[in-house]
């Protein structure tokens, strides 16, 4: 069908618009959500990254500060943050909190044309402090096996 004979049909050329249109809200919709799935899904992974990693540094201060802040990058790293997506580590001036701050960019055309995404960038902030009061369950040398069909933190 060329498009001269499409003027001359105005219901074809009508539903062809309607079709067009509605094709497009359709995707638009799903790229959306889409795209607030990616966010929240990267939000909680740098959010579980940050924790982790400032709850291992801690298990230095205030002792070695330095060693602490090495551990958080370090344990950040095998959690899946890039080396570039770790803005700032440092310890506080009373040597018993460690804080971490990550970012994660948001791909251009992930956040392009996506409606109602909360920012552009993913940014999570993390801090513990090194409580000497109550001794806590180190991350290291713990597991989870199955014990008559649950599971059991030993």
């Amino acid at each position: 069908m060329t498009i001269s004979k499409l003027f001359e049909k105005p219901i074809a050329f009508a539903a062809l618009i309607v079709l067009f249109v509605t094709t497009l809200t359709a995707a638009l919709i799903v790229h959306s959500i889409a795209a607030g799935m990616y966010y929240d899904a990267n939000l909680l992974r740098l959010q579980i990254a940050a924790n982790l990693a400032v709850r291992a540094g801690t298990q230095y201060l205030p002792t070695d500060p330095r060693t602490a802040t090495r551990v958080a990058v370090a344990c950040a790293e095998n959690s899946g943050v890039a080396f570039n997506e770790i803005i700032f580590v440092g310890v506080d001036s009373d040597k018993d909190t460690l804080r971490i701050r990550l970012t994660r960019k948001i791909p251009t055309w992930m956040a392009l044309f996506a409606v109602r995404l909360p920012q552009r960038d993913i940014a999570v902030t993390a801090s513990a402090q090194k409580r000497i009061d109550r001794p806590e369950v180190p991350l290291w040398g713990t597991s989870w096996v199955l014990d008559k069909s649950r599971y059991i933190l030993i």
